[in-house]
């Protein structure tokens, strides 16, 4: 078995500690959270929607080695956690991955 790489070990920190809430991620984009609260799910689905959204970035802006996502990057990533959200709307988890596969070959490099 490969030894893990630091970076990938760093984010897995991060997650956790995510999970734990002793970090936020980075997702600003106003926009974009309007666009989620605003899509019709009731408030459990929101609240796993959300959690999908905010991991997903979370994840996404750490693998570039950013701070945060710019603002069209959090549009499109909300654009796909809300069409997988009625496949996955109740599993943050595949919900994140599901978005997440949609949306990273549509991403131009951050770093």
């Amino acid at each position: 078995m490969a030894p893990k790489s630091p970076r990938r070990h760093f984010m897995a920190m991060e997650l956790i500690d995510y999970a734990w809430g002793r970090i936020r991620p980075e997702c600003h984009a106003v926009e974009a959270r309007k666009l989620l609260d605003g899509a019709g799910y009731d408030v459990d689905t929101l609240k796993v929607i959300r959690q999908a959204f905010d991991e997903a970035c979370m994840m996404i802006a750490l693998g570039a080695g950013s701070d945060a996502l710019p603002d069209d990057y959090e549009m499109r990533l909300a654009h796909a956690v809300l069409a997988c959200a009625r496949a996955h709307g109740h599993d943050a988890d595949a919900l994140r991955e599901a978005a997440l596969s949609a949306v990273l070959p549509t991403l131009k490099n951050l770093s």
